[in-house]
């Protein structure tokens, strides 16, 4: 080894030690953006505005933005574990989006979300899905039945039902139907106790009637008028031919209260868990859940994702995949690997498949099977120094940022799943919440009371060491310089057997001298915010050409 030449930089292999590491791997590499090769300083967050709510905030997510206007939307925020989904919705244009963590599922859309003028966003929301209505209709047969009218032949058994519907269209599920009547032609059907809306924030504002009627295939509702919610009479003398469709939303019930970890497939179906069941929505419906389409595992479900069409359900102990393309007809799978999900706020979805960690490694479930990120980077005993209960995972341009606290440092590991090469580099931030936004492909943070954008201030302060360099026998390097690609500060360091030698500030590309100690293993730091793109370290001036 007659020269020390580093001429591209990679992050940190922690389980592998620092003799036997790559030429360009690190055994320290803190604030440093690696992925062009350069040694390059991620820059500070930036304010962009406070946060209303007092308390920890655990959750934010940009809502009513406009493409190409960073400064337009409202920050929803709440102190829980909450997942936000922008409903799939055909048609929408009250941007509806749908919410679990926050007590029951919820939903808002424009012209509640922001009501009221505070900026404890979002301002009103209502439960997701729609009760069933608590009662049923008293029915009374009134008028003078028809004197041609044949009772044998003419004679109708009727029954009616009530669903409730919201200001934005949703109709939930029938009440129970009502005592029968024996009607023939002639006679009004008078309906009282029509039930109105249960008390809460529903935003139910009317309800529709529905006759029933039994045929060949069973009993089906057919709709005979809508009512304001407050209208509690009405009278029928509407003819069977001018009834109008078979009620569709038998089974739209709301979704478990304790549902958590909302989700979307692209084929429009919603998905989310509840103890040890997967639930799934009728497709482009958010609002509608039938019960028979759950699906229970064998543990309680932690968290999850999806990608294509298959949900990822990771309990416990291990994870499960349902694909389909029809709620009614998910195939679940187990996988047998004993990797549980150790944090739900760790779980998220990339273009590789969903990532979380498990007891042994950052995991990540795809169409290629599950695979541990973290193999060959950290041992499961080095992993679990970082408290992997306490992880916040984002995807932001690829690669996955994990906010941790180990309870002695706080911090994120960001590794990129596409790059094993890239290895692991490490930041001093520590946020509570995450958001990648996809309309300004920045990455906000929730750091104490404010919303950041990371990577959009000064530059912050790198440290970056390398491995160890072992020389066959003892030698001695005399020189060394830094190719800089930009402005900037650099503090270099160099150390000999585990000793620290030399200490400069560096501003340029010129060459300087070491001081004269022999030694077998070398070692570099290197400290500042400059783009670098190569270190050299010789054994005299000479070889860069100098004196």
């Amino acid at each position: 080894m007659s020269a020390i030449n580093i001429n591209a930089f990679s992050g940190e292999v922690p389980r592998t030690s620092a003799r036997h590491l790559g030429p360009t791997q690190a055994t320290k590499a803190l604030n440093a953006r690696l992925d062009s090769g350069e040694l390059r300083p991620w820059k500070a967050p930036l304010s962009v505005t406070a946060l209303a709510k007092p308390g920890e905030i655990q959750s934010i997510y940009r809502w009513g933005a406009v493409a190409g206007d960073e400064n337009s939307g409202f920050w929803f925020h709440w102190t829980t574990d909450v997942d936000v989904m922008r409903g799939q919705v055909k048609s929408d244009t009250i941007e509806r989006t749908f919410f679990t963590g926050d007590g029951v599922p919820k939903m808002t859309y424009s012209g509640i979300a922001t009501e009221g003028g505070s900026a404890l966003y979002p301002n009103v929301d209502r439960p997701l899905g729609l009760p069933i209505p608590p009662s049923t209709t008293a029915a009374v047969l009134t008028g003078t039945i028809d004197p041609e009218a044949n009772e044998a032949d003419d004679k109708v058994t009727r029954g009616y039902a009530v669903t409730f519907v919201t200001s934005i269209g949703e109709e939930g599920p029938p009440s129970l139907i009502s005592q029968t009547l024996d009607w023939l032609p002639g006679q009004t059907v008078d309906l009282s106790v029509i039930p109105t809306a249960p008390t809460g924030e529903w935003d139910i504002t009317a309800k529709r009637i529905y006759r029933a009627a039994t045929g060949a295939s069973g009993t089906d509702l057919y709709f005979v008028a809508e009512l304001p919610i407050a209208t509690d009479t009405y009278s029928d003398s509407i003819l069977d031919e001018a009834l109008g469709d078979v009620l569709g939303t038998t089974d739209y019930y709301a979704p478990p209260d304790d549902m958590h970890s909302i989700g979307v497939l692209p084929i429009g179906i919603a998905f989310g868990f509840s103890k040890n069941q997967v639930c799934f929505s009728e497709p482009y419906l958010p609002h509608a859940w039938n019960p028979a389409y759950q699906i229970p595992t064998t543990h309680p479900i932690v968290g999850g994702g999806h990608f294509d069409n298959t949900v990822v359900a990771i309990t416990e102990k291990n994870p499960y995949l349902l694909s389909g393309t029809d709620a009614r007809t998910m195939v679940p799978y187990e996988l047998n690997i004993q990797q549980g999900c150790m944090s739900k706020r760790s779980v998220v979805n990339s273009l590789q498949g969903v990532i979380y960690a498990s007891p042994d490694g950052l995991f990540l479930i795809g169409p290629n099977g599950p695979m541990n990120l973290m193999e060959g980077f950290m041992l499961p005993e080095q992993w679990r120094e970082l408290n992997p209960s306490s992880v916040l995972g984002v995807i932001f341009e690829s690669k996955y940022f994990g906010f941790y606290d180990n309870g002695t440092e706080k911090g994120a590991f960001i590794l990129d799943p596409k790059n094993a090469n890239a290895g692991l580099t490490f930041i001093d931030v520590h946020a509570t919440a995450a958001y990648a936004d996809p309309l300004s492909d920045k990455l906000y943070l929730a750091i104490g009371s404010e919303v950041v954008a990371w990577n959009e201030g000064l530059p912050l302060n790198y440290y970056w060491v390398s491995k160890d360099y072992v020389s066959g026998g003892a030698m001695l390097f005399g020189a060394a310089r830094a190719l800089f690609a930009s402005d900037g500060d650099l503090t270099f360091r160099f150390f000999v057997d585990g000793v620290e030698r030399h200490y400069q500030s560096v501003n340029n590309d010129k060459a300087f001298r070491l001081p004269k100690k022999r030694g077998r293993v070398f070692k570099v730091s290197l400290e500042g915010n400059a783009n670098i793109s190569q270190v050299d370290i010789v054994e005299s001036m000479s070889d860069f050409g100098g004196a």
